[in-house]
Formats: C-alpha cells, sequence, structure tokens
C-alpha cells in the first residue's frame, strides 16, 4: 500500500508543479499587458 501511494504523491506533486507554473506564467501576462 505505502509503495503505491508514494508514486501517487509523486504525480500530484508534479500536476502543482504546472499548475503553479501555469499561474505564474498567467501572473506574468497580466503584468505585461498593465505595462503594454
Amino acid at each position: 500500500m505505502s509503495g503505491k501511494k508514494k508514486p501517487t504523491q509523486r504525480l500530484s506533486g508534479k500536476i502543482a508543479m504546472k499548475k503553479n507554473l501555469r499561474r505564474l506564467l498567467s501572473d506574468n501576462e497580466v503584468s505585461d499587458n498593465k505595462i503594454d
């Protein structure tokens, strides 16, 4: 059971990282639009 939980946690971590990256990209786009 514990062996199966580790990979799922890694996948969830990767998804969280992607979400954070998308948020940072969206924030940068908004700031760029404001500057323009």
